[in-house]
């Protein structure tokens, strides 16, 4: 209730799009997290009104909420505690990837598996078990650390972003930040993502595709000079050490 926040410094409104605007004024003044998800932008935007500021880890409803009193901040982060000093394990994989079996992410790593058939694959995230063979390793979603240390052993590490037929949202808003790879990154392996969105927080620790075929020649390329991906891996996880950390992230905001 309001009275439990009675005398905090700071209050910071998680999930907006679960609260309801009624529930929300009681807690003003605060300001609101935002993991935005097209389909849960329509209970986002009814809260934005009551906030003073947000934070949102995509520029595309900037505009939306008010350009007065929204901030980017990428929000897909790790946890310094436990992402750190991992020990890979002993069995290594070609190619890894970490997310839901969305529709689209399904037909993207089909291609990706057909076009590479003397590669093994670790698929972590709910919705894959259908694929897991013997070259193919397939893991229901598992925690942060757990995820870290199995992105660890493989020799490169690939994202896709979910597309728009992916969701049932009614407010079909396109996201154009990049939300994957932060988390990613800090594993040390040597990281590629679509380029289907631009707006981003990356430099030089990451390579981005445009497609399958793209791609294909990234990973060539990455199996021919394992040396110079090695030290893409180390700049990227430097990186996440250095500003992909919930709790640096969370210093900014506040």
């Amino acid at each position: 209730s309001s009275n439990d926040l009675k005398g905090a410094d700071i209050r910071l409104l998680l999930g907006p799009f679960l609260w309801d605007p009624l529930e929300v004024q009681e807690f003003t003044p605060f300001s609101s997290i935002h993991m935005e998800d097209p389909a849960g932008f329509p209970g986002s935007i009814r809260i934005a009104p009551f906030a003073d500021h947000i934070f949102t880890n995509d520029v595309a409803v900037v505009d939306s909420y008010g350009t007065h009193k929204t901030t980017v901040v990428p929000c897909l982060s790790f946890n310094d505690v436990s992402g750190f000093d991992m020990k890979a394990r002993a069995e290594e994989y070609g190619i890894g990837l970490a997310g839901y079996a969305y529709p689209s992410r399904k037909v993207f790593v089909e291609k990706l598996i057909a076009s590479n058939p003397s590669k093994t694959f670790l698929l972590i995230g709910d919705g894959w078990t259908e694929y897991n063979n013997a070259r193919i390793t397939t893991i229901p979603t598992i925690p942060e650390s757990e995820t870290l240390s199995l992105l660890s052993s493989c020799k490169m590490v690939v994202c896709y972003h979910r597309q728009l037929t992916d969701v049932n949202g009614t407010h079909q808003l396109p996201p154009e930040s990049v939300h994957r790879g932060y988390l990613e990154v800090a594993s040390g392996s040597p990281v590629f993502i679509d380029s289907s969105r631009e707006q981003h927080s990356f430099s030089d620790e990451v390579m981005f595709y445009a497609d399958v075929e793209e791609l294909n020649k990234i990973i060539a390329d990455a199996t021919d000079d394992p040396g110079k991906y090695l030290l893409l891996g180390c700049l990227g996880r430097e990186r996440a050490r250095k500003d992909f950390t919930y709790r640096i992230r969370l210093g900014r905001i506040v």
